[in-house]
């Protein structure tokens, strides 16, 4: 029987600057700018900026170096309890076994590191759960600030992609107008387990404090965000999400050609003909609108009550624990009828809003 191979031991000397390293990994990249490459160790702190976002956390060596910052973690990941390092002029030198490893290093000046500004605020680890509540909804590569930022509030945080909105309640004290942080903060900040303890915000940058000190520092965007509360504020009349509601969805999305889910008469449809793609039975639902089967989706989870009516159809309101979304309907017109034309069967043109009416 072959033997089981033989698990790396924690090492007492390596193992808080390899929990560093891994700290400080949502700002490390193997490829890019010296910054985006490379990690600063000096005076007891492991620091990294990728242009956009800044990590740092407290070590315990007396290290004083830019290397690799992926090699580095590369490298003593695969060390065992016996582990020597080496500060040499142009390297760091890990050995440990039959294992060795020179991670290459450059001038520590190329990389410039702004201390943080002191806690304003204290928070707690709600503002980090509803940050990525929100979050889901945007994305870091979209061309509009909009669609690629969150808004923190006071209360609560919000997000839209112009299509869908997310509020997601934190409860927390933050001044108005709020901050607006990029996306790409928001996915680092919810890799990160170390309890939240506070934040400090200036017109451009936003830190929020860890427990153990660590500290995590962010470029903010500076425009004005839009006012989602007069979408959101709709009078709506909420009911119960039916019962199996979102696992009827999974079971017919496979067959949605053009990604849309229609309301049938006590029926979720992927065509709005009977003869055509999937159709799951379910009671307690409106008929006559069509929503994105995965923006509906998204809602799982999180809401247990919607108005699917909203607005005179234009929209669902949607509610549940500390969440309340709204997504825009696919709207549903009859073609104008055409002389001389004898049509086959219901003729519909299907179309959606470009964006919310902000």
């Amino acid at each position: 029987m072959a033997k089981k191979p033989r698990a790396n031991k924690a090492n007492p000397a390596t193992a808080p600057l390899l929990s560093a390293l891994k700290f400080l990994e949502p700002a490390m990249s193997d490829e890019g700018q010296v910054n985006q490459t490379h990690c600063l160790l000096t005076n007891g702190w492991a620091v990294a900026f990728n242009g956009v976002i800044t990590l740092a956390t407290k070590i315990d060596t007396d290290i004083q170096a830019c290397p690799n910052a992926m090699k580095l973690l590369n490298a003593l990941s695969k060390c065992d309890d016996k582990t020597q390092i080496t500060q040499l002029a142009n390297t760091i030198s890990i050995k440990s076994g039959r294992y060795s490893a020179s991670i290459p290093c450059v001038d520590p000046e190329l990389i410039v590191i702004e201390p943080p500004t002191p806690m304003m605020l204290p928070i707690d680890d709600s503002v980090r759960e509803a940050l990525a509540i929100v979050g889901e909804v945007v994305s870091d590569t979209a061309p509009r600030m909009v669609a690629a930022s969150v808004l923190l509030r006071n209360g609560s945080a919000v997000a839209t992609d112009g299509t869908i909105i997310f509020e997601a309640w934190h409860g927390q004290y933050i001044p108005e107008p709020g901050v607006v942080f990029p996306k790409a903060f928001v996915t680092a900040l919810s890799k990160i387990p170390k309890k939240i303890v506070g934040i400090s915000a200036t017109a451009t940058t936003a830190s929020i404090y860890f427990e153990d000190q660590s500290w995590i520092r962010t470029q903010l965007y500076t425009e004005q965000y839009p006012n989602v509360d007069r979408i959101l504020n709709e009078q709506a009349n909420a009911i119960p999400i039916p019962e199996g509601f979102f696992e009827a969805l999974e079971k017919i999305e496979g067959q949605a050609d053009d990604g849309r889910v229609y309301f049938g008469n006590l029926k979720l449809q992927t065509h709005n003909i009977d003869e055509a793609g999937a159709i799951y039975e379910i009671d307690g639902i409106p008929s006559g609108i069509c929503y994105d089967i995965d923006y509906l989706r998204m809602f799982k989870g999180l809401a247990t009550q919607a108005d699917f009516q909203a607005k005179n159809n234009q929209m669902g309101i949607f509610y549940g624990d500390r969440f309340r979304g709204m997504l825009m309907q696919i709207l549903i017109q009859k073609t104008p009828e055409v002389r001389d034309i004898q049509p086959t069967g219901p003729q519909l043109v299907q179309t959606i809003p470009d964006d919310i009416p902000f």
